[in-house]
């Protein structure tokens, strides 16, 4: 079924899987089965309604305990109008017994299983690649795969949500602009973003990171914003998604940008880790060489920026510094990387740019095979062929 909704925060494919009122407690609150179903009615609308384009809609024959079962009441009234959907028939799937998550895989001898030629060319057609899907590729195809293409929704950690906190409140402290900023405003921008978030942390963990980004952010505010006045000449959260390098569209946030003058700028993006664990163990500043062929994750994220920057095509900047600036401390001190910037690590990037963007139109995903990939582990147990 295509769908064109013309509203935000919709996924541009959606899938809604079956029995998805099956453990709803919608009847439990409420006695009156009239309210019941209407109620029921509006949580199916807002599901189908989260598509932009595409929509599945799949239903079982049987639950848990091999029992026949009917289809949703309002799966059964969509289907009276066969020109809404094209219907696939149970007969018409090869299913492989052995394993559960096979009931998925609607084209079996296809090169990829898990999208049909037509839906690998829409969600490719649109794809604009980012520093974060091009890590990741380089990390795992298969984590892209799953990540990037089939959108496969994953629950952000504590401390992604805790660093997501931080840049939001150093966000809103530039873009405020605020003369003589107090610590106080700085922190309860902090605490805004946490609690709006309390969902996802059990108690005890909700109250250390408040701790821990209290005593981290009022260090900083300190040390970095209250002996440095807030300017006019920088721009916090800069979106970018008209930029091309060799006719490659590429997308990103930039944390900061500071204007030196009318031309040259300095790119800044904060970090929440260990600086010392980032660069001595990690090795994520390193460019590529005999140890890491493809170099580490945060030059390539910096050089990233700047080719996205200097191309954009709104925009007409020269990057001259880019700078990692670690918000908390350590051995009592902040610290701050810079990436090298010459010719020859920008042409390493963009030839790696190219090299990935053309194994993902070619659809070549190949697993990292490294023995704590959960998705090569997935692959492996359930046997599916990409």
């Amino acid at each position: 079924m295509l769908l064109d909704f013309k509203k935000k925060n919709y996924y541009k494919y959606y899938q809604i899987p079956d029995v998805i009122l099956h453990h709803t407690n919608i009847k439990q609150n409420n006695e009156n089965f009239d309210n019941i179903t209407e109620e029921e009615r509006r949580l199916f609308y807002v599901s189908i309604t989260r598509s932009r384009e595409f929509l599945f809609v799949s239903y079982s024959n049987k639950d848990f305990n091999e029992k026949e079962i009917a289809p949703s009441q309002f799966v059964l009234e969509i289907m009276k109008d066969k020109s809404l959907f094209n219907f696939i028939n149970k007969k018409d799937i090869d299913y492989n017994k052995k394993h559960k998550f096979d009931r998925l895989l609607l084209n079996k001898g296809s090169k990829n299983k898990f999208l049909n030629d037509n839906l690998s060319e829409k969600l490719l057609k649109n794809f604009i690649l980012s520093v974060s899907s091009l890590n990741t590729y380089l990390k795992c195809p298969f984590e892209f795969y799953f990540s990037y293409l089939l959108n496969v929704p994953i629950k952000p950690s504590f401390n992604q949500i805790y660093g997501s906190a931080i840049h939001y409140a150093l966000k809103k402290i530039y873009s405020d602009n605020i003369k003589n900023v107090q610590f106080d405003i700085f922190y309860e921008y902090f605490a805004q973003f946490m609690h709006i978030n309390k969902k996802n942390f059990n108690d005890s963990i909700y109250k250390i990171l408040l701790e821990r980004g209290k005593k981290n952010l009022k260090l900083y505010f300190l040390n970095k914003i209250e002996k440095n006045s807030i300017t006019n000449n920088i721009y916090v959260e800069k979106y970018i998604k008209n930029s091309y390098i060799n006719s490659i569209p590429i997308k990103g946030f930039i944390d900061k940008i500071e204007f030196l003058d009318n031309k040259n700028v300095v790119i800044t993006d904060y970090k929440t880790g260990s600086f010392h664990k980032t660069k001595f163990v990690n090795k994520s500043f390193c460019p590529p060489n005999s140890q890491n062929y493809i170099g580490g994750d945060y030059w390539r994220q910096g050089l990233f920026y700047k080719i996205l920057l200097e191309n954009d095509i709104s925009t007409n900047l020269n990057v001259v510094e880019i700078k990692f600036d670690f918000i908390e401390m350590e051995k009592n001190s902040h610290f701050i990387e810079t990436i090298h910037i010459n010719n020859d690590s920008i042409n390493l990037l963009t030839d790696q740019i190219m090299e990935v963007w053309t194994k993902i139109h070619n659809m070549n995903f190949v697993g990292c095979n490294k023995d704590n990939c959960k998705w090569c582990i997935f692959i492996k147990e359930n046997k599916i062929k990409l």
